[in-house]
């Protein structure tokens, strides 16, 4: 794999942002998992049954568990980055080995590759695949 690129000013910037997002998505999780033990929300939950509203506190409660699972994934991916960073490994595409760009990784800190190999994965994966009926 090439070197990365990063001078280690740049190094120091980003394992910053990371630390600071990484602090923010704990506190986000701790208040959605807080929020799930709100009364409001379990009496929500208790009236499924109950009421015509069981769709809406499904929906509610399933947002709620949905944004803690997204809060719970990038708070792994930022790990994982901390870790590269750790390794030396930082910046560098997972699947080309070039440096992927300063700009990516401040805008995206966890970021596995650079934006062709990124846009080859979507691709791949079907993420921007055009809706079907």
């Amino acid at each position: 794999m090439t070197a990365s690129l990063l001078t280690d000013q740049e190094r120091a910037e980003l394992a910053g942002a990371i630390d600071a997002r990484m602090a923010t998505l704990r506190g986000e999780i701790v208040a959605g998992l807080r929020q799930s033990d709100d009364p409001t929300v379990l009496q929500l939950a208790n009236h499924f049954e109950e009421t015509d509203d069981a769709a809406v506190a499904s929906l509610e409660l399933a947002t709620e568990i949905a944004a803690v699972e997204r809060d719970v994934q990038e708070l792994t991916a930022l790990q994982r980055a901390r870790e590269r960073l750790r390794a030396g490994t930082y910046g560098e595409c997972t699947d080309c080995g070039t440096a992927i760009p300063l700009a990516r990784l401040r805008a995206q800190p966890a970021a596995l590759r650079c934006v062709p190999c990124q846009n080859a994965a979507e691709r791949a994966s079907g993420a921007h695949a055009p809706p079907r009926l």
